[in-house]
Order: C-alpha cells, then structure tokens, then sequence
C-alpha cells in the first residue's frame, strides 16, 4: 500500500445491517431485464438484423435497374464558348449470369441461419448466467443471515465466560475458548459479507446493470 510497515492501522468495526434484498425479484422478470440490456445480446440481434438486410440487397442485385443521369456541361475553346445540359436514363437488364445471384442468396441467407443460431445460443447463455448468480446471491444472503447470528451468539459466549471468570466461577481457559470462537466468528462474518458483495456484483454483471452505484448500496435493513 506504499505505507511504513510500522505505521498502525485501524480495521473498522463490523457492520451491523443486514444487506438489502432488492435483488429478490421474480427470476423471469430479471432474465426478461437482461434479454433487453445486455450489449452483447443487442449486438447479435445487430447481426442478425443485418445477415437479413444483405439477403435484401443481394436479392435485389439481381433484378433489373434503372438509373437516372444528368448535369451541365461548359466548353471554352478560346473564341468559342458553349453552354449545355443533359439528361439520361440507363435500363440494365441481366440476362443470364450463371446463377450466380441464385447461388449468392442463398449464401446470404445461410449467414442468416448462422447469426439466427449464434443469437438463440446467447439468449440461452445470458439466461443460465442469470440463473446461476441469482442463486448464489440467495446462497451468500442466506450465508451472511447465519454468521450474524453466529456472530452475536459468540459475543454472547464471550460476554459469559469473561464475566464467570471475573466473578472467580469460571477458568482463563474458557475465557481463551470464547475468544477464539468469537474471532472465527467475526471472520466467518467479514468473508460471507465479502462473498455477498461480490455474487451481488456478478448478478448485476450478468443483468447487465453493472455500474458505480455497487460501491454504494442503497438502505440496509438492520439486524433485528
């Protein structure tokens, strides 16, 4: 971190709310919600979008035309100098190419398929990310849930026995006990916090949501 290695440091305490629950909405509204924003899903519908247009085009490249020209044209030879306009109409009319535009649509519409299928396999993958990190969002909540509680009964357990030890019914030995179990519970705690932050980040990934306001989370609901 670029600090002295003696200078002290000061750990925050343990936060005492329990994480929102916002998140726990309907698992189809959600994949719905990712389905219309993610960017790599709007590029394959993009895609496919335009494997369709260039059937369009090359279609069309095979039927007659008709073109219009027209402009001015000025002449200046020195002692003689001219003015004129014209205009013109070109009708092109292909009579046999080969099949080469029967064989070039239907190269154009094979490119459709292909984009069509790609398009179908993300919506499927954008949905079972979707699924996965929703369910190890619920598994993390849950998980915090219970190192509360572990938290708060080992405060307790640590409270008692310092409390025996001082009143001379109780041994150092428990007191040390409760310690160590009150420090594996305050760990318990900050790695399934940890563990919430980041499956909540990955959901919102996953959704396509992913901005600056989860470094900021709304109101928490406090540990009743």
């Amino acid at each position: 971190m670029g600090f002295d290695a003696s200078l002290p440091i000061r750990l925050d305490e343990i936060p005492r709310a329990m994480p929102d629950a916002t998140f726990e909405r309907d698992i189809e509204a959600l994949i719905a919600e990712a389905r219309r924003r993610r960017p790599d899903l709007q590029a394959a519908e993009a895609q496919v979008r335009a494997a369709q247009a260039n059937v369009d085009y090359t279609r069309a490249s095979g039927r007659p035309t008709l073109s219009l020209n027209t402009g001015p044209s000025w002449q200046d030879t020195g002692s003689i100098s001219s003015n004129s306009s014209s205009i013109g109409l070109t009708l092109t009319l292909p009579l046999f190419s080969g099949f080469e535009t029967t064989y070039r649509v239907r190269a154009a519409e094979a490119r459709v398929d292909t984009a069509s299928a790609q398009q179908e396999a993300l919506r499927q993958q954008v949905a079972l990310d979707v699924w996965t990190n929703y369910q190890s969002l619920l598994t993390a909540t849950h998980s915090i849930r219970t190192t509360a509680d572990l938290l708060a009964s080992a405060e307790q357990s640590e409270r008692v026995a310092l409390g025996r030890y001082k009143a001379g019914v109780g041994t150092i030995l428990d007191v040390l006990n409760a310690q160590s179990a009150l420090a594996a519970a305050r760990v318990q705690r900050i790695q399934a916090a940890l563990d919430w932050y980041v499956s909540r980040a990955a959901l919102a990934k996953a959704v396509g949501s992913l901005d600056n306001r989860l470094l900021n989370p709304a109101a928490e609901t406090p540990i009743p």
